[in-house]
């Protein structure tokens, strides 16, 4: 499960991958900055196309709700890493408004970028499938 101060830590890394995107054209898609992250370690982590499927269930963040600051992650590691391919991939999913195809896309992606890009991605998917909104206003 991803903790506050690892959900704090994504969004900030996130922030400054945007950036670094601007300022920093020459990366190939599979490379990632030199950041300490956290790493998913759940063994029961769906495809998003099925997490994304399933109701919403009491306690969880709405799947819809927390689908688009997953993606603005998503889109952010895509321009940095100028995966420019995928991040159309993407953009298309995301003009459909639709869940499914959006989730889809971030599944399709994954299977095409290397392995630390898809590290990276696969933890915001863990952060998705793990957050729990009541959890962290009892850390506050």
């Amino acid at each position: 499960m991803v903790t506050e101060s690892e959900i704090k830590q994504i969004a900030g890394d996130a922030a400054d991958q945007v950036v670094s995107s601007v300022q920093s054209k020459n990366e190939k898609v599979d490379q990632v900055p030199e950041v300490e992250e956290p790493e998913c370690h759940c063994d029961n982590l769906k495809p998003m196309a099925d997490w994304l499927a399933e109701p919403d269930q009491e306690g969880e963040q709405c799947h819809e709700c927390i689908t688009r600051p997953i993606g603005e992650l998503y889109m952010g590691a895509l321009e940095e890493a100028k995966a420019t391919l995928q991040l159309k991939t993407l953009e298309e999913a995301w003009e459909t408004q639709d869940l499914l195809t959006i989730g889809k896309a971030m599944d399709k992606i994954k299977n095409e970028v290397g392995d630390p890009l898809k590290k990276r991605l696969t933890t915001y998917d863990c952060l998705a499938q793990t957050y729990k909104p009541e959890a962290v206003v009892d850390e506050k």
